[in-house]
């Protein structure tokens, strides 16, 4: 039946019942099933047929192929209508003709065969078979059944954000990403958002300042208060009817990279510490991502990518999107989803007050995500490299490198060994 084209139904074609015009788009069209199916249950008395009837004029004209083939039959059967009265009268008569003869050959091969099976055995011949009534009403869709990747893209891209961290000066120290939940809302990573000392978003609508309103380090989950005008909010869906093999879509800003979009399944849900739920997923995530979404194939968000097995391929992980709605100011307790990120790279990021209790000398140092490292000494400035990797940090600067260890790092403290000197360092 779904191969079939549709040719006409009570006399109107598939396009008067839903009241758009033949050259109508596949958004259109869905808008008018939508707003007929919205009528019909909003009526007094709802009629079932008509629903079926929508349905199937939906069906057929959402898809491409089957739209082609309905279009042909149609031109195919008012070319029909022209042809010479006389014709279309001798084609009556043979049907007139024919049709006795049809209705007896349908009703002995019945009888024939309803017989065979009586005999056979032995019963008398059962009730016919009624279909099945119809519910009372077939759903109205919330959203579009199927949309392509470069559909969903060209939807989802207003709604999501380059979270640019900035230092005390208004420096860039880095990126990550964030998706607009509610106007004038952007969740991203707590990881990203509490890197530095303010920060600022940039969405298709533009820039704007942001500011942190709710922390909630146990999942990782930072709001940031935005203008309504940086975009439009996605709709969220919760986590209890994804399914492992999914399709999603991960839309962030990978290395500042605004809206790059990746594609993969779910490869497995997992629980989170509390109640809520960790989405692992094939769709690629780098740094940059964090705070970004991911999405299922009708565009709701399903999850804000978190972090990734480094030393893995196609391991990554978003936070399910349904703990944004439960959102309060927690800390990161051990084993929670903070605890995994909040001990990243971006906990160095910023601007340090530092100071050699040996040699007593002070200094400013101030990270940022490209592996630049700016320093300060009284009046000279200068701009080295640096490295990080697990518990060890290493300075390239002219003529040679330093290595050192970090032996303490917190939101708010840094302390550095070098050689049988320890550097302390404060947030600024």
């Amino acid at each position: 039946m779904m191969g079939d084209p549709v040719v006409e139904t009570s006399k109107q074609t598939l396009y008067q019942i839903l009241g758009v015009t033949v050259d109508a788009s596949p958004a259109a069209i869905e808008a008018a099933y939508v707003a007929a199916c919205a009528a019909m249950h909003d009526a007094v008395d709802f009629d079932r047929n008509r629903q079926v009837v929508l349905q199937e004029a939906y069906n057929c004209l959402r898809d491409p192929q089957r739209r082609r083939a309905y279009d042909a039959a149609c031109k195919a059967k008012a070319a029909g209508r022209g042809m010479p009265a006389q014709r279309r009268g001798q084609r009556s008569l043979t049907w007139l003709w024919l049709l006795p003869l049809v209705l007896l050959a349908w009703w002995a091969a019945g009888y024939h065969q309803r017989a065979g099976v009586v005999a056979m055995k032995g019963l008398s011949a059962p009730a016919p078979v009624l279909p099945a009534p119809l519910p009372a009403a077939l759903p109205v869709p919330s959203a579009p059944l199927h949309l392509s990747p470069e559909e969903l893209y060209g939807r989802l891209t207003p709604s999501v954000a380059v979270v640019t961290i900035l230092d005390a000066h208004g420096n860039s120290l880095g990126s990550g990403s964030g998706v607009i939940v509610a106007p004038g809302r952007i969740i991203s990573n707590c990881h990203v958002a509490k890197s530095g000392a303010s920060l600022s978003v940039q969405t298709l609508a533009g820039d704007f300042p942001a500011h942190l309103e709710t922390a909630d380090d146990r999942d990782d989950l930072c709001r940031l208060q935005v203008s309504e005008d940086a975009g439009p909010a996605v709709p969220i869906r919760a986590s209890d009817d994804l399914r492992v093999g999914e399709t999603v879509y991960a839309l962030g800003a990978p290395s500042g990279l605004a809206l790059s979009w990746s594609a993969g399944v779910i490869s497995a849900l997992r629980h989170a510490p509390g109640d809520g739920r960790v989405i692992q997923t094939t769709a690629a995530i780098s740094p940059g991502s964090s705070g970004g979404g991911l999405f299922d194939t009708q565009g709701r968000l399903i999850g804000i990518t978190t972090y990734r097995l480094a030393q893995a391929s196609n391991i990554n992980f978003a936070v399910a999107a349904d703990l944004i709605t439960g959102m309060q100011e927690r800390d990161a307790g051990l084993g929670s989803v903070g605890a995994l990120t909040l001990g990243s790279d971006e906990k160095l990021l910023g601007a340090w007050s530092c100071f050699d209790p040996v040699g007593g000398q002070s200094w400013d140092m101030n990270f940022a995500a490209n592996g630049h490292l700016l320093m300060q000494v009284g009046s000279r400035r200068g701009l080295v490299a640096y490295h990080r990797q697990d518990g060890r940090i290493s300075f390239q600067v002219p003529g040679r490198r330093l290595d050192g260890y970090i032996e303490e790092i917190s939101a708010d403290k840094l302390v550095i060994r070098y050689g049988e000197q320890h550097f302390a360092c404060t947030r600024q």
